[in-house]
């Protein structure tokens, strides 16, 4: 039998004491991987600890919770009248002022109800970087009625929402995050990675691939439609590439520690460092259901708001008003304002299954019970 130690190391506020050794046992069960685990409970830092091969400041590519963040950074320009989400996208982008996209807006786009989930054709890694998918997608009819269905937009989401910024607020989604809430907020943090960052960046492994009875028994429109993840789907270790993570897509391409992810999670709810990223209304817009259902694309039930996962089978966080995004390499950060805490989890475990690692899934029942006993 094999036999490894499990390093842990990091801190946690007295009450969340209890929390270290599930985190541990978390760690273990990765198999010697790596994970890190922040949590912010009314503003303040109460969880910060990492084990396994990760380091104290390891970087982690998000993959799909970067959704989370731009879905935020979005909130923010609307909140300053900079981007109205019901605008038709048609009104200032003339591509798509055809009968069938001319009704699509940004918020269509949000909560994945748009039909503008992909493409009919795959796209080399090349051909993404080269920025090929945003001319394919302004070409593209929508695959179902706007706004009457969910069908996840895994690739599109970003490279819409970064178009619609640059043509609405003009700036795209990065620069903005930069300037209004990466910098005033000290965020270790960014969309894509520095050539000094890349040092620090944990890269994904993956020991085996999983198919559950859904995926192998229903065939969905990632079959026949390419939603700009398929390169990631038939060689996971393409996200390790430097090339790529260096890249700047919003709906994938954060790259990012979980102290500075649950920090800018929990500045949505108070002020840190003189700055709050949103006001209650805002969080409460940002968390304003949009799409449930069976997603046309994924084929199990789900929910989204502005942007962001609302609790669903699959992931229900902490409580019925959490909200947050889990991403295809295991990594879950989510905000619940009832508990008033924002949670991050980073690993470099890419799970059998795509989507939150289950062993982070563990973990957030540790955490309302704490919460809940405090």
């Amino acid at each position: 039998m094999r036999t490894f130690n499990v390093d842990i190391s990091g801190s946690t506020s007295e009450e969340f004491a209890p929390l270290v050794n599930p985190f541990a046992r978390s760690v273990a069960y990765g198999g010697g991987s790596g994970a890190s685990l922040a949590v912010y409970r009314s503003g303040h830092l109460v969880v910060d600890l990492v084990g396994g091969d990760y380091d104290v400041d390891s970087l982690q590519l998000q993959y799909s919770v970067a959704k989370l963040i731009t879905a935020i950074v979005v909130a923010h320009a609307a909140n300053r009248g900079l981007l109205d989400l019901d605008e038709p996208m048609s009104v200032y982008w003339k591509e798509f002022d055809r009968e069938r996209t001319r009704g699509i807006t940004a918020r269509m786009v949000l909560g994945h109800t748009s039909g503008l989930a992909g493409i009919p054709t795959s796209l080399s890694v090349e051909e993404l970087i080269a920025g090929r998918y945003l001319q394919e997608i302004e070409r593209q009819d929508p695959y179902w009625e706007p706004g009457t269905r969910p069908g996840y937009h895994s690739f599109s989401y970003g490279i819409l929402l970064d178009e619609i910024f640059r043509r609405r607020v003009g700036s795209n989604i990065g620069s903005y995050f930069d300037k209004e809430i990466r910098r005033p907020l000290d965020l270790d943090a960014s969309y894509g990675a520095s050539p000094e960052q890349l040092k620090r960046v944990k890269l994904y492994r993956r020991e085996l691939e999983g198919r559950t009875p859904l995926a192998r028994a229903l065939p969905t429109l990632r079959d026949f439609v390419d939603n700009g993840s398929s390169v990631f789907r038939g060689d996971f270790s393409v996200g390790n590439r430097p090339d790529i993570l260096a890249q700047t897509w919003p709906g994938m391409s954060i790259v990012a520690s979980s102290r500075a992810m649950a920090k800018m999670l929990a500045a949505t709810l108070t002020e840190i460092d003189g700055l709050r990223v949103l006001e209650p209304t805002g969080v409460a817009a940002l968390r304003q259901e949009q799409s449930s259902g069976i997603d046309w694309v994924l084929q199990y039930q789900i929910r989204f708001g502005n942007g962001v996962q609302l609790p669903f089978p699959q992931l229900p966080f902490t409580g019925p008003n959490a909200f947050g995004h889990q991403g295809a390499g295991g990594c879950v950060s989510f905000v619940d304002p009832d508990l008033d805490i924002a949670v991050s989890y980073n690993t470099d475990a890419f799970p059998a299954c795509e989507g939150g690692s289950m062993l982070a899934l563990a973990l957030f029942s540790v955490i309302r019970n704490i919460c809940e006993a405090a």
